[in-house]
């Protein structure tokens, strides 16, 4: 099951510190926004984190493919059923 949930408030963006608040994306956006990442959580844990910005593509439009399901599909092959990669 998926699940997919909003973080109004940016209290997880916060604490994952992906706030995306460089001047070029912001330009454009208006306010802060999370950057793109992908992340599997198992029994309250983070077993995969995958954040899609560089320090030269702070909105990770150059690379959306690291926080896309294909990418997300190779971690848990590669979890093999086990606790960490």
């Amino acid at each position: 099951m998926i699940k997919l949930l909003g973080d109004t408030r940016m209290e997880l963006t916060k604490a994952l510190d992906t706030i995306l608040n460089h001047p070029g994306p912001m330009g454009k956006l208006g306010n802060n926004r999370c950057q793109r990442f992908s992340m599997y959580v198992s029994n309250c844990k983070i077993k995969t984190f995958n954040l899609a910005a560089a320090d030269d593509d702070p909105a990770g439009d150059d690379r959306p493919e690291v926080s896309m399901a294909e990418k997300m599909l190779e971690d848990l092959a590669a979890l093999g059923g086990r606790d960490e990669l």
